[in-house]
């Protein structure tokens, strides 16, 4: 099975009337929210609000899009993760923001050292990206779809 996903985790609290407002969904997993990120959704929000596509890395969701999202939901350090893997081949990535400054470079299979950097504590028998049920999440397709054909 595969596992491809891109996400804002950070901890809690967030401004949840924020997200829904962006249509951003979010999950709660323990002390920390898991926050689904789409290339569509942020393309759209992009134009709504205005703001200029600048690529800070080569991951897709290192953008000033991203960054005001973060700002909106009033999110202060968090750390940025993408999946791209299928049965267990495949790549990952993760950096951390502080205050709108990266403060943790993009690292390949960096994301428990990320979790880790965000206060993350792993919890027995369990990594960080499993603490913070990561492996539980797939895709985040569904909740994006309507983004899909907005061209």
């Amino acid at each position: 099975m595969g596992h491809h996903i891109s996400a804002i985790i950070c901890p809690l609290p967030i401004d949840e009337e924020k997200a829904h407002a962006l249509d951003l969904p979010f999950f709660i997993e323990g002390a920390f929210a898991v926050i689904a990120l789409d290339a569509s959704h942020s393309d759209y929000w992009t134009e709504k609000l205005g703001l200029e596509f600048q690529s800070r890395s080569d991951m897709i969701h290192d953008n000033l899009t991203t960054l005001a999202f973060a700002e909106a939901l009033k999110i202060e350090k968090f750390a940025l993760i993408q999946t791209d893997y299928f049965g267990g081949v495949g790549e990952q990535w993760a950096m951390v923001y502080e205050n709108g400054m990266r403060t943790f470079k993009t690292t390949e299979g960096g994301i428990n050292s990320a979790l880790s950097k965000i206060g993350v504590v792993k919890a027995a028998s369990k990594d960080e990206f499993d603490t913070v049920g990561l492996g539980k999440y797939r895709d985040f397709d569904d909740y994006f779809e309507k983004y899909w054909d907005c061209d």
